[in-house]
């Protein structure tokens, strides 16, 4: 891969996540992130966004997966600035997640059988939605801990090297822009007090894992066996016992990954 290439998709979030985390914290995470994947996705791509009324006459799919991500990124915001109530957040977040899979796979459900649109595009829906509430039903769980955001940094990381091994490079890399982000935000915890999540960011995690799996399966070349078994990484935690992540959050983090990382070990052999 062209080094210049990971500078493209790594300074810009990185940079930006540094800037507005220092200056406000956990609660401009979603704006820090927008920002910082807006301008990874122009210099990877090397063309400007296309515009949602364009695209709602001529969809691509690339551009539809920015927009989704970008879409659920705002909701996390408005909830983060307290202009959305929780329980709105919730099921906007969900909607938005829903939404952003009829978008992207929109150009090939016009192609495909009702039967194709009914599994693809519903199930697809279906499956970003539940991540979205697994997520933030997970961050609920360990809100105020400094060590949920290390866990999901690792799930991004698996998502762009699953993706990137099933030769969908690109998709790799704009997914890693999100996780060098998130992975600038946490590291502002050296000179300000640590570095936490809030369940609104469970939306555009769920939103942003889903959504870049569906792509690289449908728009690239990852297989289905490498995505189901990514997509299922993060929600295995949830298993673990409610109270686990606030009582001994350290032991709960290497346990969480280790449940993560067990399918997501299997996701990156199938890929590679």
């Amino acid at each position: 891969m062209d080094p210049l290439e990971l500078v493209r998709g790594i300074a810009p979030p990185v940079l930006v996540a540094l800037a507005l985390i220092s200056a406000g914290g956990n609660r401009l995470l979603p704006l820090a992130l927008g920002v910082g994947f807006a301008l990874a996705f122009i210099l990877l791509t090397r063309d400007w966004p296309t515009l949602p009324h364009v695209l709602w006459s001529a969809p691509n799919g690339k551009q539809w997966l920015f927009w989704g991500v970008v879409g659920a990124l705002l909701v996390a915001a408005l909830e983060h600035w307290r202009c959305l109530p929780v329980r709105v957040g919730l099921w906007l977040g969900i909607a938005v997640g829903v939404a952003a899979v009829w978008f992207l796979l929109s150009k090939l459900a016009h192609a495909e059988t009702l039967a194709w649109r009914v599994v693809h595009v519903g199930g697809g829906g279906l499956a970003v939605g539940a991540l979205v509430w697994t997520q933030r039903r997970l961050i609920g769980r360990s809100e105020s801990s400094p060590f949920f955001p290390v866990f999901a940094l690792a799930i991004l990381i698996v998502d762009a090297v699953v993706v990137t091994l099933g030769r969908s490079a690109l998709y790799g890399q704009i997914c890693g822009a999100l996780a060098a982000g998130l992975g600038a935000a946490i590291g502002t915890c050296l000179w300000r007090k640590p570095f936490t999540m809030g369940v609104a960011d469970g939306t555009w995690l769920g939103a942003a894992h889903g959504l870049f799996l569906l792509a690289a399966v449908h728009l690239a070349y990852l297989t289905w066996p490498a995505a189901l078994l990514t997509a299922i990484a993060p929600v295995l935690p949830l298993m673990l016992p409610q109270s686990f992540a606030k009582e001994r959050p350290k032991r709960w983090m290497l346990v969480a990954l280790t449940l993560a990382g067990l399918p997501a070990a299997g996701a990156i052999a199938l890929s590679a």
